[in-house]
Parts: C-alpha cells; structure tokens; sequence
C-alpha cells in the first residue's frame, strides 16, 4: 500500500514538474526541494526523473529514510544537492539524513550537508544554506 501511494504521489510531482516543462523551462533551472516527507518526495521525483531531465538540484530538509520503503536507486544523471538536518530531531532522527546523504554521495551526487544543533524545523543557518544553494548550486 505505501508503495502504491508513494507512487502516485510522485507521479503527481512529476506531473508539475513537465507542466513547468511544457512552459518553456529547462529541467536545469529546476530543483526540486522539501521538508521532512516532502523531503523524501522531492527526492523520489529527483532520483527517479528521466534521462532527458538533469535537474539543477534537489534540497531535501530534514528527510526521512523510511525503512518501509527503500530510497530509490540514482537513474538520473548527478547533480547538486543540498541535504539539511537537526541533531536534536525527535520526529526525523538524525540516521535518516545521514543516510539520504551517504546514498546520494555514492550515486555520484554533489552534496552539500548542513547540520544544527536543534529539533525538527528550518533553522536560520539552513535558511541562509538553502539561499547560498540556489544563487550556485555547485558551490560547496
């Protein structure tokens, strides 16, 4: 059951993701981003676009690693990602985004890891992480 949800939710995603496309926009000036399950969400939909559709990026905030259903293998071309997590998340624990980021790190992605000390949220210093990010993604 949670495998047919995921599914069409991510379908969903990329649904607007090729409605963007339709418009005139390059996957390139695309990253797709999310918080906590919207995290893990973006991250489905980021590892699992086409070929044809190398994304500028993928932040994925304090995502979850659901041993329920695995994190999908990297078919899509690397790119630059921004992984961010609290030490002190007692809704998403910390293993979770070390292994988001140890999975894209081996898939051959360019992560960028911000941790803070603090609970399951956006802190000031993610924030400011998230806005380097987007002005150049390939900056460490």
């Amino acid at each position: 059951r949670l495998d047919q949800e995921v599914a069409q939710t991510r379908a969903q995603l990329w649904g607007v993701v090729e409605g963007v496309r339709e418009r005139g926009c390059s996957c390139a000036d695309i990253v797709l981003a999310g918080f906590s399950l919207g995290g893990r969400m973006a991250l489905e939909v980021a590892l699992l676009a086409p070929a044809d559709c190398v994304l500028g990026g993928l932040i994925v905030l304090s995502g979850v690693d659901n041993k329920d259903h695995p994190l999908p293998d990297a078919r899509a071309t690397a790119f630059p990602v921004l992984v961010a997590h609290g030490t002190q998340d007692e809704v998403v624990p910390m293993r979770d985004g070390v292994a988001i980021k140890e999975h894209l790190e081996r898939a051959g992605h360019a992560v960028t890891w911000v941790t803070f000390t603090g609970p399951h949220t956006i802190a000031p210093e993610v924030e400011a992480a998230v806005l380097r990010f987007l002005r150049d993604p390939a900056a460490p």
